[in-house]
C-alpha cells in the first residue's frame, strides 16, 4: 500500500507546518512528482519556506513545496475543504512569478471561492468587535464558509468555467448577501457608492476569477494519482471548529477529518507527523494558558504585529494538553504511522528540548533552523 505523509500542526498554528512540507516533499523517494494536497483553511493561513539558498516565501496558496520535490517543483491540489481566494491567489502568484507558470496546480469542483464581499464583511464586523475580535486574519475565510451554507449564494470551482454565470452570483452576493449579512451582524449596509461595491470592482473581480479558473485546472482526486502525496494541514488542533474554543476557532477541521476520506479512495496508508515549537504561540484573540513574556530566543519574521490579529503571543509548552489533542485526532484513523515533530529547538537550551521530547515520548524529527536542511530525522 502506498504511503503518504500528514503534516499538522498540534497547537495553535505558527509551528513549522511549512518548513517540515518543504523538507518532505524535498525527500520524496518516489521517481514522479510529487503534490502538495491543501486539505483544510485558505488563504488565511501562511507557512513559510527559507530553502538552503536562501529564497524565502510565505505561502498562502501554493503548496509550501512548490520549491522542491521529485520530479522538479511540486504540484499544489487544493482539496474540496480549502478555501480558494483568487484576488489573494494572484497576488502570490505575482511574487512567485519566476516559477509559478511551470507549478501545476487544480482544485475539486466542490471547493468554496472567497469574494471581495467576503473579505469586506469579515474587516468590518472584526472592526466592531473592538477588544472582543475573534483573532480573524480579516481575509473572508469564516465568511466564504457562512455564505456557502446557503445555495443562492454559494459560489464554487465548478462555476468559473463560465463568465456570465460569475457576474451573475457575484452581483447577487454584492446586492442581497452583503447587506443581509451586514444586517445580521449589526454592521450599517454600505453605500453603493462605496468603491467595493462598485461595477468596476465587480468587472475587476470577475477578470480575476476567470484567470484563476485559467490557471488552476478543475479536477477531483485523480490528480493525485501516480504522484507523492504530502498533505499540508493549516492552523492546529487547538483551532480546530470542533476543539471546544469557541468563538476563537478557524472554520474547518484542522486535523485528519478531511483527509481520511481522500486517503481511503487512493488507497493510502497514511504517516502523520504532528508539528510543534518548543514552546507555544497563539496569533490572535482567545485564552493562551500560561501566557508569558518570550524569550529573547523566541519569535520569527513572519510573524509580525498585524492589524486584525495583534502580536505574536507565547508561552511554555503544555505537553499533556497537546497529547491530548493528538490522541482525539489519531482516532479518525487508528492504524497510522505518527511522530512528533519539534520546530525551533535552536530557540531552547538542550536541556528544555530534551525534557520536551521526554515527555512526548515520539519525536522523531526536530529541526535546528529556518530550511530543510535543518531538519534531522531519528534513525531509531
Amino acid at each position: 500500500m502506498k504511503r503518504a505523509t500528514v503534516v499538522v500542526g498540534s497547537n495553535w498554528g505558527d509551528c513549522g507546518k511549512g518548513l517540515l512540507v518543504d523538507y518532505f516533499a524535498g525527500r520524496s523517494p518516489w521517481s514522479g512528482p510529487t503534490v502538495c494536497c491543501r486539505f483544510n483553511g485558505g488563504a488565511q493561513s501562511g507557512h513559510t519556506v527559507v530553502t538552503p539558498e536562501g529564497q524565502r516565501h510565505v505561502f498562502s496558496h501554493f503548496g509550501a513545496g512548490t520549491f522542491t520535490g521529485g520530479g522538479g517543483a511540486s504540484h499544489t491540489y487544493f482539496a474540496k475543504h480549502f478555501v480558494c481566494n483568487p484576488i489573494l491567489f494572484w497576488r502570490e502568484a505575482e511574487k512567485l512569478k519566476d516559477i509559478h507558470r511551470a507549478v501545476p496546480l487544480a482544485a475539486d469542483p466542490r471547493c468554496f471561492i472567497t469574494t471581495p464581499y467576503d473579505m469586506l464583511i469579515n474587516q468590518l464586523v472584526e472592526d466592531a468587535r473592538g477588544k472582543d475580535r475573534h483573532g480573524s486574519v480579516g481575509v473572508g475565510f469564516g465568511e466564504t464558509i457562512e455564505r456557502s451554507q446557503y445555495p443562492a449564494f454559494r459560489l464554487m470551482k465548478s462555476d468559473l468555467g463560465n463568465r456570465d454565470t460569475i457576474k451573475q452570483k457575484l452581483r447577487n452576493i454584492r446586492n442581497s448577501w452583503l447587506p443581509r449579512r451586514c444586517q445580521q451582524l449589526g454592521i450599517r449596509r454600505l453605500d453603493h457608492g462605496d468603491k467595493a461595491l462598485s461595477d468596476h470592482m465587480l468587472d475587476r473581480t470577475v477578470d480575476a476569477f476567470v484567470a484563476f479558473d485559467n490557471a488552476v485546472i478543475t479536477a477531483g482526486a485523480e490528480f493525485l494519482e501516480h504522484k507523492a502525496i504530502v498533505f499540508e494541514g493549516a492552523q492546529g488542533l487547538a483551532l480546530d471548529m470542533d476543539s471546544g474554543n469557541f468563538p476563537h476557532v478557524t472554520r474547518s477541521n484542522t486535523g485528519l477529518v478531511n483527509v481520511v476520506p481522500l486517503a481511503r479512495v487512493l488507497g493510502l496508508s497514511l504517516e502523520v507527523v504532528y508539528a510543534s515549537r518548543c514552546y507555544l504561540t497563539k496569533h490572535g484573540a482567545g485564552p493562551l494558558p500560561g501566557e508569558c513574556k518570550p524569550d529573547p530566543r523566541w519569535g520569527d519574521s513572519t510573524n509580525t504585529p498585524h492589524p486584525y490579529q495583534g502580536e505574536l503571543r507565547f508561552a511554555p509548552l503544555d505537553v499533556p494538553s497537546m497529547m491530548e489533542r493528538i490522541h482525539k485526532d489519531l482516532k479518525q484513523a487508528p492504524l497510522s504511522q505518527w511522530s512528533v515533530a519539534l520546530t525551533c529547538t535552536d530557540q531552547v537550551t538542550p536541556v528544555v528540548e530534551n525534557e520536551i521530547a521526554d515527555k512526548i515520548g515520539k519525536v522523531r524529527y526536530r529541526s535546528t533552523g529556518p530550511t530543510r536542511d535543518h531538519v534531522h530525522a531519528d534513525k531509531h
